[in-house]
């Protein structure tokens, strides 16, 4: 599909290319485009020319940790058969003023360099300020500009991936001045700019960048394309929403994130930036990157689906097709290609086949619930350096309190409370402005078992009608179930759910609860019990077809929706 934004050759742009490509910067080579000339005169260029991914090797995702470190052919051998051109890896975090804290030695990023070199990939240097706001103003702009050299000295990097987020210390000016003076220095070294930046929902940095790729990332705490804004957020990264006219000053690479945390797997986001590449402009569009490699995987067939669609898109827009699996009477946790998931649950591919294996016999329970959450289908969250409050949960009439219900998809240890809200404005969020207050009960540390209910003894206490949240530490990641349902909306809302903030298991609960830094958007598996759990068997009787063999095996070429039946054991 031809967009506004492609141009017209013509005898003068022509001259232009010509001697663009005679004065070349000392060092760097002009990014080759692939293109085509259609009878009409206009260009085509590859909206997938870049194809990247970001590389953490640290000890906390989920998926694959420290993975170059135990297992670099792998990375190199997955990158190279699906197409990736870029590698992201991470060196470490910056540190005011100006330091780059380095995970390992040298030699460790050489080896890594060597070997995405000898598969055709280019290794591009990623440092991060994480928690540390950085002085990017003039005054201090030369001391970074001097680590980025060092970082690039030290080892035969092939660029720079710079990841200096707000907040930091300057304006967005000061941001723009930074990474755009970055910019020939590095070309003076032969080395690539690539810096990441935040989505540009304010249309106000992506048409002053002048890098050699902005690496734009398309996500927050979970993707951006799950957001019910994601189509004016697509416009608006391109500077093209409400009518405007001011696209990207360089090329512009989407970062999408697959994370367990995400509602959909890679291949939904993938056909929504399909449908959006029909629907709406992407000047100067030159390819994608995902986060996190550790997390491919996630859904096991990710690579698959990813490989599928990042070679055909740009000549055509692969169908994306979904596979619906449901159970009854109850909702059933089965594995779908490995990865396991409640139903009901949508699969979705582009090709492919998928294997559904469905349990023999299944519990169902019944909850007594005062407020919390009890239903515990979407999966996990939790990072053991953050604290997690639960709610806000509405209590109609005054009630005593002495137990909780966690839901633990990990085994591990927790401590949860009880805080009390408080209704009040943080300047920038989006959604509830009911917040945690004042402790009022908190529970020893708990050992928990994996993939249970896990009841939670808390001193005794008297709660009067209000609002209430359960507040939540856990000492290892993905400890904490996650409701699959929709949160009951507050004030009109249903966003501002479980609040969190950067706080370690190991930290004592504040008297008073730190203003929020975010949210997750959904209910963690905890409740307040009235009754003891009720658990019911059942055992599984047969599929939608009538046949009676625990895996399904789905040939991806259309939507379908498959059902699983069971039947309760008397």
């Amino acid at each position: 599909m031809l967009n506004k934004s492609h141009f017209r050759i013509t005898s003068f742009s022509l001259f232009l290319i010509i001697i663009a490509a005679i004065f070349v910067i000392p060092g760097i080579s002009l990014l080759t485009i692939t293109y085509k000339i259609n009878t009409s005169g206009t260009i085509l260029t590859t909206i997938a020319r870049a194809r990247a991914v970001w590389i953490q090797n640290e000890g906390w995702p989920a998926m694959n940790p420290n993975i170059l470190t135990t297992n670099l052919p792998k990375v190199v051998n997955d990158l190279k058969n699906n197409n990736i051109n870029y590698a992201f890896v991470f060196v470490g975090y910056w540190s005011p003023p100006a330091t780059i804290n380095y995970q390992h030695p040298d030699a460790y990023y050489t080896n890594v360099i060597n070997a995405l070199h000898a598969a055709g990939i280019k290794a591009i240097a990623w440092a991060e300020a994480y928690n540390n706001p950085m002085d990017i103003t003039a005054a201090n702009r030369n001391n970074l500009y001097n680590a980025i050299i060092d970082c690039m000295n030290r080892c035969p990097w092939d660029g720079y991936n710079d990841d200096i987020e707000p907040p930091y210390i300057g304006t967005l000016q000061d941001q723009i001045d930074f990474l755009n003076g970055l910019t020939p220095i590095l070309h003076g070294l032969g080395k690539l700019n690539m810096p990441d930046v935040p989505y540009d929902w304010e249309q106000n940095i992506n048409q002053y960048l002048y890098v050699d790729f902005i690496v734009s990332m398309f996500y927050g705490s979970t993707s951006t394309l799950e957001s019910s804004q994601a189509a004016a957020f697509w416009q608006e990264e391109f500077g093209e929403y409400q009518g405007y006219n001011t696209p990207p000053a360089s090329p512009l690479i989407i970062g999408l994130m697959n994370y367990y945390g995400n509602q959909y797997p890679l291949a939904w986001q993938l056909g929504e930036v399909g449908k959006y590449l029909s629907l709406y402009g992407h000047p100067n569009l030159a390819g994608f990157s995902v986060w996190l490699y550790e997390y491919m995987g996630t859904t096991p067939d990710d690579w698959t689906q990813w490989n599928y669609w990042i070679t055909r898109i740009g000549t055509t827009t692969p169908p994306l097709y979904t596979i619906t699996v449901n159970s009854s009477p109850l909702s059933v946790q089965m594995s779908f290609n490995g990865a396991l998931h409640y139903t009901p649950n949508g699969m979705y591919a582009f090709t492919g086949s998928e294997a559904v294996i469905t349990p023999s016999q299944v519990q169902g329970e019944t909850h007594s619930v005062l407020f919390g959450g009890s239903d515990h289908t979407g999966g996990a969250e939790g990072y053991s350096s953050y604290t997690y409050a639960s709610g806000p949960y509405e209590l109609d009439s005054p009630a005593s309190v002495n137990s909780v219900y966690i839901y633990t998809p990990v085994a591990g240890n927790v401590k949860l409370a009880i805080y009390s809200s408080r209704n009040y404005v943080i300047p920038g969020w989006v959604g509830v402005n009911e917040h945690p207050d004042q402790l009022l009960t908190q529970s020893q540390p708990m050992t928990c078992t994996a993939n249970s209910w896990n009841l939670v003894s808390i001193p005794s206490v008297t709660l009067p009608a209000g609002y209430y949240f359960i507040v939540i530490k856990g000492d290892i990641t993905g400890i904490i179930g996650v409701s699959g349902l929709t949160p009951k909306q507050v004030e009109g809302q249903a966003y501002g759910y479980d609040q969190w903030i950067t706080q370690s298991y190991i930290t004592a609960f504040n008297q008073t609860f730190p203003q929020p830094e975010g949210a997750m958007q959904n209910d963690a598996s905890a409740y307040i019990p009235t009754a003891p759990i009720v658990i019911t068997p059942y055992t599984f009787s047969h599929w939608e077809d009538g046949s009676t063999s625990l895996i399904r095996t789905v040939i991806i070429n259309s939507n379908m929706t498959i059902t699983a039946y069971y039947a309760g054991v008397p």
